[in-house]
């Protein structure tokens, strides 16, 4: 490594030199010398006489390492920055020692005798402070800046970030009356009790959630610490801190970062106050490389397809591709945020598109239009419901889950800000919509105009969904420069397919079948003598499996459900074989192209009647007769055991007499029978002989006519 004037060294452990900084001053070429000043921040120091060729021997051993002395910044400013009395200042002084920098042989005799009277006899014959002399030539070997180096450091003057005790001057402007003469106290001389006595006000009042403000702590503090201002007056002003003093010195006391994090929770400093110093705009630039999925209650509410009733606000689910800022999932449904419905986003992130459009309605959109159909290589989520063993088994074999810290949505900002984008596109738009909690006075209250159903609310979500898709976005030109190269408009489908196209691109697909058994929910049905039944639904299955459920019992078989329809649910009789779909049979055909939740409506209004209808009036009335007409049978009893067991014999003789007195109308009084109302239609079937009779007349007119 080459030797050069100006530069710096770190030594280490080479004799004759101590384990400091030094900068090169000079090199002398015919006695094989150089001149070395020692870099210290707090003395004097003299330069320093040495041989190259041992200096060359510690840089082999590498005992002497060349370094990069940073400058203060004071001397990095430009001379339109510098003011024009500091560069009188420093011109002054560089002129001073001119004659001397100048001298290469002053510099050679200076350093080699450390007794030279060289520089004493020139500060005395320029009558120059001796003291002052070494300083400015410090100063220039030291930053090695020429005449830069010797700026004056302003902006270390008057002790910057140091304490200042004052006793008796006061500082700051006057109190001063705008037309009166003022007749307000001095300013008041703040001491360090004064500050003690300031900082345990804020601490008290001011530095805690919901604190109290700068005005209200600043009377606590005077009527705490200065009580005796209630009893002044005109004549007799009592001095006291002012507001721009106690101001001031909070200022002194706590940083503003300080301030913003303890005048508030945990939870609301890192949702809004925190810095936002990180962005997912550069990192994991790759479609496919990172899904963001989150949750939230759209601001709709939604009634009842079969009822008509008001059923609440649903949940939206949203898959989001941070790279191409495309949606490639999304499910709508009444559950609340839970590992049901993140798994049936996640089942309609990995499949095809078209069939999912096609349960709703929508036949124009088609697998190429809506090309989203992957498996992520991570998927970024909130600690909530993806968080257990349900979607560690479930997820964790396709991809890598990655969970945000609490209050951290910068984290999966990208589908944070696209529920924001749906709602200013389509659903703050809606009848019945709650408009993100803004509320006009006066207005009607949004679930008193909702007419929207699931249904056609998903229908609306898939077109906005589509919209956006296929709208500019421009943040993508600086994220995928794949667009610029081909010319393309900034949306988040050409970046997708345009990467595609080129290779660069992390997802990949998985089957249907590992769809249906790993992310739709898994819950079980029966089969029986009517079909599988799962809940107040029934679906087909074959005829020999309906007549062994109706005969010899139910049996039970594993099912996953797709909450987006009920016209199907796929069924695995056994675990050996893979799931099948079954369709929905007709005698259930009210619940045909609707989602499940249709189902639990329905199933929720029968419970209601139900516990509605436990008690009726009806109901009570037939239970007191029956206890009466139960008292009148054990007293009729008891007459009728005096007659003896001939009451049980020729009971077919005593119903034909029944019948008869019933034909005829005729009153029965005794007590011994029933009353019976009169019957003069009936008509009396025949009986067992009279049926052996005509049996036997068909018979010998067959015979006949063989």
């Amino acid at each position: 490594m080459k030797i050069i004037e100006n530069s710096v060294w770190s030594v280490s452990g080479v004799e004759g030199l101590s384990d400091v900084l030094y900068r090169v001053l000079a090199l002398y070429s015919e006695t094989g010398s150089m001149v070395l000043y020692e870099i210290s921040d707090n003395k004097i120091t003299r330069p320093k006489f040495f041989y190259i060729e041992p200096f060359k021997l510690g840089i082999q051993a590498k005992k002497i390492v060349q370094l990069n002395y940073q400058i203060p910044v004071w001397m990095m400013a430009t001379e339109d920055e510098i003011p024009e009395k500091n560069r009188l200042r420093r011109d002054k002084n560089f002129a001073l020692i001119t004659p001397l920098i100048s001298d290469r042989e002053f510099l050679f005799l200076y350093a080699l005798n450390e007794r030279s009277p060289i520089l004493r006899n020139y500060a005395t014959n320029n009558n120059i402070s001796y003291t002052t002399i070494r300083q400015l030539l410090s100063n220039y070997w030291k930053y090695g800046r020429g005449k830069q180096s010797l700026t004056p450091a302003y902006a270390k003057s008057g002790g910057v970030g140091g304490k200042k005790s004052l006793k008796s001057v006061s500082v700051g402007r006057k109190k001063k009356g705008r037309v009166i003469v003022d007749g307000r106290s001095d300013i008041y001389v703040m001491s360090d009790l004064d500050t003690a006595n300031i900082k345990k006000i804020l601490q008290k009042y001011y530095l805690k959630p919901r604190g109290k403000s700068q005005t209200e702590c600043w009377r606590i503090y005077l009527e705490e610490y200065f009580p005796e201002l209630v009893s002044q007056t005109d004549k007799a002003v009592i001095p006291y801190p002012s507001l721009a003093q106690f101001r001031y010195c909070i200022t002194k006391l706590f940083s503003l970062a300080q301030i913003a994090r303890r005048r508030t929770t945990e939870r609301d400093f890192l949702l809004n106050k925190r810095a936002l110093a990180g962005s997912s705009a550069n990192t994991d630039t790759l479609p496919g490389s990172v899904f963001e999925i989150d949750a939230t209650v759209a601001d709709v509410h939604l009634i009842s397809e079969l009822t008509g009733n008001v059923v609440g606000r649903p949940t939206v689910y949203l898959v989001v591709d941070r790279a191409t800022r495309m949606i490639t999932g999304m499910h709508v449904s009444y559950l609340y945020a839970s590992w049901r419905a993140a798994a049936q986003a996640l089942a309609n992130c990995f499949s095809p598109k078209e069939a999912y459009c096609q349960l709703f309605g929508i036949n124009d959109i088609s697998d190429s239009r809506w090309p989203c159909s992957h498996v992520p290589t991570k998927l970024l989520c909130d600690n909530a419901e993806l968080i257990g063993l349900k979607a560690q088994s479930a997820v964790v074999p396709f991809t890598e889950l990655m969970f945000a810290p609490s209050y951290r949505a910068d984290l999966k900002s990208i589908v944070e800000s696209r529920f924001r984008i749906l709602n200013h596109k389509a659903v703050h738009k809606l009848l019945g919509t709650t408009r993100g909690g803004f509320v006009v006075r006066g207005e009607a209250r949004p679930q008193l105009s909702s007419c929207y159903t699931l249904k056609a609310f998903t229908q609306i979500m898939i077109r906005a969904v589509d919209e956006y898709n296929h709208a500019l976005n421009k943040e993508l030109l600086y994220i995928n420069p794949l667009l610029l190269k081909n010319n393309l408009i900034a949306t988040p489908v050409n970046s997708w397919n345009i990467s595609v196209a080129n290779f660069r691109f992390s997802g990949y697909q998985i089957s249907e079948q590992e769809i249906i058994s790993k992310l739709l929910y898994p819950d079980s049905a029966s089969v029986t003598g009517k079909g599988i039944q799962y809940g107040n639904r029934f679906y087909e299955c074959s005829d020999d499996e309906m007549v062994a459920a109706r005969n010899f019992g139910h049996t039970r078989i594993d099912v996953r459900i797709n909450d987006n329809s009920m016209d199907m649910i796929y069924i695995r009789k056994s675990k050996d074989t893979p799931f099948s779909q079954s369709e929905l049979l007709s005698r259930r055909k009210i619940f045909r192209g609707m989602p499940h939740m249709e189902a639990e409506v329905v199933a929720d209004i029968i419970d209601i009647h139900r516990s509605s209808n436990i008690i009726t009036a009806d109901s009570v009335e037939l239970r007191k007769l029956i206890q009466k007409n139960e008292l009148d049978g054990e007293n009729l009893l008891k007459a009728l055991r005096t007659k003896g067991h001939g009451r049980y014999q020729n009971i077919r003789e005593n119903r034909k007499n029944e019948v008869l007195f019933a034909q005829q109308g005729g009153p029965i009084n005794t007590k011994d029978y029933y009353n019976l109302p009169p019957a003069n239609n009936i008509l009396i079937l025949p009986g067992p002989e009279a049926r052996k009779e005509w049996l036997a007349k068909q018979n010998n007119y067959y015979k006949k006519d063989k």
